[in-house]
């Protein structure tokens, strides 16, 4: 992992020119930080960051097995961080509490989204452990799997793309209007449309879907 990579310009905002001096030479608190945090302060972020990200890393990790998924929950809890640092209260609980709740929360988004991407085609099982099935259905299952991503790279790049980031990376609709400029209204129209175009491209074993 390499910190910061996915979380450079997050604040961009104006108020993140604010920067706390920290009196004495201890370091501050992990409440201090996220309070300035709430204040706009880049640096008290960057402080957070550097100081949680590597054990974020390490959750999402062992949650998820696979590294680049993990990249993305910490991207997406230090996302949350910047913008939620205002709803942070110490006398609710103390600061890596919180800031481990939003990384619990963003893990079980993102792997609840995938199991949605894997079971919301009628026929498709979930999921299963190959040692539970025998070899026959080991076989069905993975060509059943590259049929579904056939189907995919069948449609056009409007849907294809939504769906990639919505059900593969897992991120939420909204992050997506954000990340493709668009009103969070047309992307949730075209992940319907896409989920319509996708299942009738693997039923019909179509050619090519128009947009």
């Amino acid at each position: 992992m390499k910190p910061r990579d996915g979380c450079q310009g997050l604040p961009g905002d104006p108020a993140a020119e604010r920067t706390t001096v920290w009196a004495g030479d201890d370091p501050p608190s992990d409440e201090a930080l996220l309070e300035a945090v709430a204040r706009g302060d880049e640096g008290a972020f960057e402080r957070v960051y550097d100081r949680y990200a590597p054990a974020v890393y390490g959750h999402a990790l062992r949650q998820t097995g696979d590294p680049s998924l993990a990249e993305e929950i910490v991207q997406n809890t230090f996302l949350s961080v910047w913008r939620s640092a205002v709803d942070f209260r110490r006398e609710r609980g103390s600061g890596r509490v919180w800031l481990f709740g939003i990384a619990r929360h963003r893990t079980q988004d993102l792997l609840r989204r995938r199991r949605r991407w894997e079971v919301h085609l009628d026929g498709v099982p979930e999921p299963q452990d190959d040692a539970q099935l025998q070899p026959a259905e080991v076989v069905e299952r993975r060509l059943l799997r590259e049929a579904v991503h056939r189907s995919l790279d069948r449609l056009s790049p409007v849907y294809r793309d939504i769906l990639h980031l919505s059900y593969l990376r897992g991120l939420s609709h909204r992050e997506i209007a954000q990340m493709l400029d668009l009103p969070l209204g047309t992307v949730k129209s075209r992940i319907r449309l896409g989920l319509e175009r996708l299942n009738r491209v693997f039923w019909e074993g179509g050619g090519r879907d128009g947009a």
